[in-house]
């Protein structure tokens, strides 16, 4: 947990170094970012997401991504206070629709389990491909964790594979 917690700290100490950077060379980390998004309502930022990979993967598109058996992440920095109710009901419904149960799903999103976080928390999605493990990790609150190949998908599809969301897809792919 402390190591999850201290390898979050330094990927997003390092966004600034990576965040511009394309994905031919990996941040200080080892991690190539793919691209980053900016979610908002309105005019209002509400959080910015990056996606990382420490392999590119062979098909150098979204969809390549989501497929990856390799480690990979996503990191969440609220603008503000988020609370941890909007953070479920914006990732439950995709999950399940992705093909995750809804008592799987309800699990995972566990991890957010106060009221709120606060502003410029670390919120981070991890796989591991050699225990084929996706991490859920809400700094302060918690650490829930997915097993298999098929979870991680349902997971990375969230923003790598919605033709609705085609804007962030391009935004969290477009590095490749």
């Amino acid at each position: 947990m402390r190591i999850l917690h201290s390898a979050m700290v330094v990927a997003v100490l390092s966004l600034g170094a990576t965040s511009s950077a394309h994905a031919e060379r990996p941040g200080p980390d080892g991690f190539y970012t793919t691209g980053v998004t900016v979610r908002k309502q309105g005019d209002k930022p509400l959080y910015t997401v990056v996606h990382e990979v420490k392999e590119l993967p062979r098909s150098r598109s979204a969809r390549g991504l989501v497929d990856a058996e390799v480690e990979k992440r996503f990191l969440f920095t609220p603008t503000g206070e988020m609370t941890c109710a909007t953070f479920r009901a914006a990732l439950r419904p995709r999950l399940i629709e992705n093909g995750l149960a809804a008592s799987t799903a309800d699990a995972f999103l566990s991890a957010c389990s106060k009221e709120k976080t606060r502003a410029r928390a670390i919120v981070a999605i991890h796989y591991s491909p050699a225990t084929k493990s996706t991490r859920l990790f809400v700094e302060g609150m918690g650490t829930t964790t997915l097993t298999g190949s098929a979870a991680m998908k349902a997971v990375w599809g969230v923003w790598l594979d919605r033709p609705e969301r085609a804007g962030e897809k391009a935004d969290l792919s477009g590095k490749l």
